[in-house]
C-alpha cells in the first residue's frame, strides 16, 4: 500500500511539475521539512466548581510552546517535551516550512490518500501520520515519521503502591532513612533487641531482621540519621555511628538529642547534656550555639536546609517539631540563617489558624518545592509553601494550587488508621511510610518519580 500511495503521490508531482513548467517558473530539486510548529489547541481538566461538585473545563494551549524537533538523518519529526495530559488534538493545525511542497497522510487510511499541507488545514493529530517534502521539479520525495508526545497520566498526580511490603519483617519499628538507593528501617525485633531490615529502592525484597552491634537497647533514643553517607544515632549521651547501618561505633559523647535532618544541610545541629544547642559540619567538633531557648520542640521532626533564592550564599534553617505541655502538645516552627548568631520562633499564623498542627506522631519531610507534615490517626498531608511559616491542609476538593496542593493525598489504604509509623524520602522522587502492621507504601507525584 505504501508503495501505491508514493506512486500515486510521485504521479500527482509530475503533473504538478509539468504545470509548473508550462507556467515558466523556476522549480528545484530541493526537499527536506526545516521546521514545524503545532497550532491552538484545548486541554481538558478535572476541576471542582463553586458548589465543590466535579466539572470537566477546557483550557487553551500553545503549541509553539512545545518545540519540534526535525530529525534530518533519520527523516523524524517529534517532541521531547509532551503534550498535557487532556490535550484535544483531533482538530489542530500546524504551520511547516520546508523546502518544495509540503504533503501529509495518514498511516491507517484505506484508501492511501494524501493531502497537500495548507496552514489552515485541521488534522487529527490522534491518527499516524506522515508528512512528506517533494521537490518542486517532482524528482525527489522525502518522507517523514511523525510522532506527537503527549503525557499519558496527570504529571501533577500522586500515585501510591503497596506492593513493597513483600518479605517486610514483623518488628517495631521506630525509624528509616534512605542512603546509597536503599532504604532502612531501625527498631526492636522479638526478642527486644535493635535491629534493621533493608531494601534497594529499584528492586529486590526486604533484607530480613539483622541485630545492630555496638548500641545498648535500653538507652538508644530511637532515632536514626544520615549525613555524608553514614548513619549517625544518639545512645544515652553518647554519638554513634556506622558505616552500614548495623556495625555501630562511639564517635562523641556529651550529647543528648540529635536532631533528624530532612536535607544534607552540611551543618547538623544536637542538643548537649549542658543544655546547649550545638552545631557541627563534621560530626566531630562540636560548636555551641545558644542555650536551649523556651519553646524549642522536645521531638524535632525535621531539620531542613535550602539557600536563599535572593542570596545563594546564605542558607536558611528550619527545624520543626513538637513540645510537651503537661497533657496537650504544641508545635513550633524555628529559622536560623547561616549569617544569624541564633535560632528565631516563627510566630504563629493569623492567631494559630494556620499553624503547624500538633498531631500525633509528628512527620515532616521537604518534597517538591514545599514542606508537608502528617501524623496520626492518618489522613491528609499539611504543606507549607513559606518555609514552615503557614501550612494549609491539601484538601483533594481545593482547586488552587497556590494555597491548597489537592494532588498531595495520603494513600487510601492507611486512611483513618491510628499507627506506629516511620518515613523516609528516596533519591527517586519517592515517598515511603512502613507501619508496624507490615505495610510498606512508597509513592511519588508522577513528574518526580525516577523509578
Amino acid at each position: 500500500m505504501k508503495n501505491r500511495f508514493l506512486a500515486l503521490l510521485a504521479g500527482t508531482l509530475i503533473l504538478t511539475a509539468s504545470c509548473f513548467d508550462s507556467a515558466k517558473e523556476e522549480t528545484t530539486s530541493q526537499a527536506a521539512i526545516t521546521s514545524f510548529t503545532l497550532g491552538y489547541f484545548n486541554v481538558r481538566k478535572n476541576d471542582i466548581n463553586a458548589d465543590r461538585r466535579d466539572t470537566i473545563i477546557e483550557i487553551r494551549d500553545n503549541g509553539a510552546l512545545y518545540p519540534m524537533t526535525i530529525d534530518q538523518g533519520n527523516n523524524r519529526i517529534y517532541n521531547t517535551d509532551s503534550l498535557a495530559y487532556g490535550s484535544i488534538l483531533n482538530s489542530v493545525t500546524c504551520l511547516v516550512r520546508a523546502f518544495g511542497k509540503v504533503y501529509c497522510g495518514y498511516e491507517d487510511s484505506m484508501d492511501s490518500l494524501f493531502y497537500p499541507w495548507f496552514p489552515e488545514l485541521a488534522l487529527d493529530f490522534t491518527r499516524p501520520l506522515k508528512f512528506y517534502a517533494v521537490s518542486t521539479d517532482g524528482s525527489y520525495i522525502r518522507e517523514y515519521s511523525f510522532d506527537l508526545n503527549v503525557h499519558t497520566m496527570d504529571p501533577d498526580s500522586m500515585r501510591w503502591s503497596g506492593s513493597y511490603g513483600t518479605g517486610f519483617p514483623s518488628f517495631r519499628l521506630k525509624s528509616a532513612v534512605s542512603i546509597n538507593d536503599s532504604v532502612y528501617v531501625f527498631g526492636t525485633d522479638e526478642s527486644g533487641l535493635l535491629a534493621v531490615t533493608a531494601r534497594n529502592v529499584r528492586e529486590g525484597s526486604w533484607s530480613g531482621l539483622t541485630n545492630l552491634v555496638g548500641l545498648d537497647v535500653t538507652k538508644w533514643s530511637g532515632t536514626v540519621t544520615t549525613y555524608q553517607d553514614r548513619f549517625y544515632t544518639i545512645c544515652g549521651t553518647s554519638l554513634f555511628c556506622s558505616h552500614n547501618g548495623i556495625d555501630w561505633s562511639l564517635c562523641g559523647t556529651g550529647l543528648l538529642k540529635l536532631f533528624a535532618s530532612g536535607t544534607e544541610t552540611g551543618t547538623m545541629y544536637a542538643v548537649n547534656t549542658e543544655g546547649k544547642i550545638v552545631s557541627s559540619e563534621d560530626m566531630v567538633t562540636w560548636k555551641i550555639v545558644q542555650d536551649v531557648p523556651v519553646g524549642f520542640p522536645d521531638t524535632p521532626a525535621i531539620l531542613f536546609a535550602n539557600t536563599l533564592s535572593s542570596n545563594p550564599s546564605i542558607s536558611r534553617h528550619v527545624l520543626a517539631g513538637l513540645i510537651s505541655n503537661g497533657i496537650e502538645k504544641e508545635s513550633s516552627v524555628w529559622i536560623k540563617l547561616s549569617i544569624d548568631s541564633v535560632w528565631t520562633r516563627q510566630s504563629d499564623a493569623q492567631n494559630g489558624r494556620l499553624s503547624l498542627p500538633a498531631m500525633d506522631r509528628l512527620a515532616i519531610f521537604s518534597y517538591d518545592g514545599s514542606l508537608f507534615a502528617f501524623g496520626t490517626p492518618f489522613d491528609s498531608f499539611w504543606q507549607s509553601m513559606d518555609h514552615g511559616l503557614t501550612w494549609r491542609w491539601c484538601d483533594p476538593f481545593a482547586d488552587d494550587y497556590s494555597t491548597h496542593n489537592n494532588f498531595m493525598q495520603f494513600p487510601d489504604g492507611l486512611k483513618g488508621r491510628d499507627l506506629d509509623f516511620t518515613y523516609a524520602l528516596d533519591s527517586y522522587g519517592g515517598i515511603w511510610i512502613m507501619t508496624c502492621d507490615g505495610q510498606v507504601w512508597r509513592g511519588a507525584i508522577n513528574r518526580l518519580n525516577k523509578l
